[in-house]
């Protein structure tokens, strides 16, 4: 009977799995369909009016199309979609995004703990409140673009209060994050209850004895390490390249020349590429890989996986993303603002 069910939920969660794939294969299709449709010196400002409806498409700023999938597809649609539809800021005049960006860690807290449990349906209960978390995330990032008359212009905000505050409530939530998976890796390879032949009898979070080598807490606390610095590393670098190429392709004091430059730049298969494998290998990827390790019970695979052919892809990421930087600041030339 046990196996029947695991068999029926594997398939579930390949069924669910390929149905989201495909869904942001095709919105990757239109995003590059849209960025090749782009047309020259569309920059898009506060005093300009915002298209009644979003879609993910509505204003493709670097930070947008640097996102990675599920942010751009599902969170900040539907958290514009919440604001659109329930005039959140209306209805709430004293509602600000930082008290969205309190509740979301708020929010990282409580999931941590379901996710510190030992029993699989607890840590899955952790994970959905760790999502509820990631759609606040977006919430807080529309209402503040809102409250500055900025709508559906994603922009960075770097070295501004929010951002420092938005990007440490981020931090020390993922921090907390990490604890509680120690806490729960911890529990799982030290809950001895027999010795038998140089390994231990454990016994599993649904109940049941397994027959597994002990890993020690220095090894346990390694990967966590390991991992915490591979998601440092690539939020600095991803966050670099898009203040950079905000400069450089979106900067409003572009000649007419360097416009078309710049679009020339955007429409490149290069560029693309680049673009591509950021969304794949940013900071929030990475925690969202990480939600569905813990969901489907791999944690400890993904830990052991991502050790080292994590920070391979993020320095040859970082490595191609530096030289083809260059390349874009020689080809379009000094911007000077007016």
């Amino acid at each position: 009977m046990g196996n029947h069910l695991h068999s029926c939920e594997n398939r579930y969660f390949i069924a669910f799995g390929f149905i989201f794939l495909t869904y942001f294969f095709w919105m990757d299709l239109m995003l590059y369909y849209h960025l090749q449709n782009r047309k020259p010196g569309l920059q898009i400002n506060a005093s300009q009016k915002a298209p009644h409806f979003y879609t993910p498409f509505s204003d493709m700023t670097m930070k947008l199309i640097m996102c990675d999938s599920p942010n751009h597809y599902i969170w900040t649609p539907l958290a514009q979609l919440s604001v659109d539809v329930l005039h959140l800021t209306k209805l709430f005049p004293g509602l600000t995004a930082n008290m969205i960006t309190f509740a979301h860690f708020c929010v990282a807290i409580i999931a941590a703990k379901f996710i510190s449990y030992d029993r699989l349906c607890m840590r899955r209960i952790g994970v959905l409140l760790f999502e509820f978390r990631t759609f606040l995330d977006a919430l807080d990032g529309v209402i503040a673009r809102e409250r500055k008359n900025k709508r559906y212009l994603m922009e960075s905000e770097h070295g501004t209060w929010g951002y420092i505050w938005d990007g440490s409530a981020d931090i020390f939530g993922s921090l907390i994050l990490m604890l509680a998976a120690f806490n729960y890796l911890y529990n799982k390879f030290h809950r001895i209850s027999i010795h038998e032949g140089g390994y231990k009898l454990l016994e599993s979070g649904n109940g049941n004895l397994e027959n597994k080598t002990t890993i020690s807490t220095k090894v346990i606390w390694s990967k966590l390490f390991s991992i915490a610095i591979l998601m440092t590393f690539s939020l600095s670098f991803w966050d670099r390249y898009i203040t950079k190429y905000h400069f450089f392709l979106e900067n409003i004091y572009a000649t007419p020349n360097q416009q078309i430059l710049e679009n020339e730049v955007l429409k490149s298969s290069s560029m693309w590429i680049i673009i591509w494998f950021w969304r794949l290998c940013n900071a929030h990827a990475f925690l969202e890989i990480c939600m569905i390790a813990i969901f489907v019970d791999k944690i400890w695979e993904f830990l052991c996986w991502i050790q080292y052919i994590g920070f391979f892809v993020i320095s040859l990421l970082i490595l191609v993303s530096e030289i083809h930087l260059r390349n874009t600041i020689q080809f379009i030339g000094p911007i000077i603002p007016t």
